[in-house]
């Protein structure tokens, strides 16, 4: 047998698993139009991805590689989903929720590919008092950029350790000895053939002055600086609002930054309104039972009506399960061949070899 009929003949008997009867029961609403309401937008681009993906090799899970297989197998993924064009930099401006959505497809099946999509830009740790520098100089046009000391450093470099060419850096500007505030740069830290030329930690490297990000704010040959935007602290928002927007659905703090301006009553409408209301819902969910005898003996709830809430729960939870919380998982969508978890295929016979937690096991 061939490899390639072998791996087809693993896939296919992992995921083609015959769901329980009970599962297999109509779900008492419209399963895809919930589906709709979760997945919220770009419904076609989304399902054409997950298609994408099926019908790829690559995107079957692996686990048991090196870190190095590790990150060369999350470039691979990803350069193929950039390449057929899932994911675009012009979507920032034309479709930004068309990123959230390649985002949240990418996560199904790797989440490090997701993470290497979401690439985080700053040095160090405060993004707004970061302590990295760019000083124009006007004799050579160019901006010297510093890192100070280690904890202006990057952390978490994702795709930077092995793979970019390219690096958008945060810095701290400084023109004519004054500080015009946080502006983004573009450096370079790899050469053609991928060899290094500037680690991310900057000992003074020069960069043209065209390498400035000029949407709002420019410097002149001979060193003035303008900007549209009047407050140095600002200036910072413009662009991280433009370039952190991919890690929205990852991080609340740095997401804010994405919601600061143009969505700031999205996101006063989530924070102040709508997550108060599911907080709410989880904790009556919780004191149903939990804090049932605190509600009997300060006389809030009857005795006897007490006493009916447990019966009245279970029979609850019987009347929507299986067939409610069958169709509550399948409208998230998730098909089966992006399903990264053995445990969630025919468990039994995947553990009858020892497969080293891989898909792709020699004797299944």
């Amino acid at each position: 047998m061939d490899d390639a009929t072998r791996r087809l003949r693993v896939v296919s008997g992992h995921f083609n698993v015959e769901k329980p009867a009970a599962q297999q029961m109509r779900a008492p609403f419209d399963v895809a139009e919930l589906q709709r309401i979760i997945d919220h937008d770009n419904h076609e681009h989304r399902q054409a991805m997950k298609d994408f993906m099926r019908n790829d090799d690559v995107y079957v899970p692996q686990y048991d590689i090196s870190l190095a297989e590790e990150r060369e197998l999350a470039l691979q993924r990803l350069r193929r989903i950039c390449r057929a064009g899932f994911i675009s930099v012009t979507d920032f401006r034309e479709n930004p929720f068309r990123i959230f959505a390649a985002h949240e497809v990418a996560a199904m099946c790797d989440p490090s590919m997701a993470t290497k999509m979401t690439v985080q830009f700053n040095l160090g740790n405060n993004a707004v008092e970061m302590q990295t520098t760019a000083v124009y100089d006007a004799g050579t046009q160019t901006f010297v950029i510093n890192t100070p000391g280690s904890l202006a450093q990057k952390y978490w470099i994702t795709n930077s350790a092995v793979h970019a060419q390219w690096a958008v850096v945060f810095a701290q500007l400084w023109v004519g000895g004054r500080n015009e505030g946080i502006h983004g740069f573009l450096v370079r830290i790899r050469n053609d053939d991928m060899s290094v030329c500037a680690n991310l930690w900057f000992d003074n490297v020069r960069v043209p002055r065209e390498a400035l990000l000029d949407a709002s704010s420019s410097v002149s040959p001979d060193g003035a600086f303008a900007s549209s935007v009047a407050k140095p602290r600002d200036r910072f928002l413009r662009v991280a609002d433009q370039l952190l927007s991919g890690r929205l659905e990852r991080c609340g703090g740095q997401g804010y930054l994405s919601c600061n301006s143009a969505q700031e009553a999205t996101f006063e409408a989530w924070m102040k309104h709508e997550s108060d209301l599911v907080q709410g819902t989880a904790n009556a969910y919780a004191e149903r039972e939990a804090d049932l005898p605190w509600f009997i003996a300060e006389g809030e709830l009857p005795a006897k009506a007490g006493r009916s809430v447990p019966e009245a729960v279970r029979e609850a939870v019987a009347e929507l399960s299986p067939a409610t919380c069958s169709g509550l998982v399948d409208s998230f969508g998730i098909p089966d061949h992006l399903v990264a978890a053995p445990i969630a295929g025919d468990w039994a016979r995947y553990n009858q070899v020892d497969n080293k937690g891989e898909l792709f096991g020699v004797n299944v």
